[in-house]
């Protein structure tokens, strides 16, 4: 069975701001912001999804 990642969260301090550093540096294609996310398109099956650190909420 293969296993496909199709989004990923990052914390960031500013997600709009971090998506456009993205988009700048990387190539990357920043799409839009989406209620807590500013989501970079990475290729076409990845999206790096950035979210304000006081929204974040990690795994235990």
């Amino acid at each position: 069975m293969e296993i496909m990642l199709n989004h990923t969260i990052v914390p960031t301090k500013d997600n709009v701001q971090s998506a456009k550093f993205y988009e700048e540096i990387f190539g990357f294609e920043f799409i839009k912001e989406w209620r807590p996310f500013a989501v970079v398109k990475v290729n076409e099956s990845l999206t790096f999804d950035f979210m304000n650190k006081g929204k974040f909420i990690p795994y235990s």
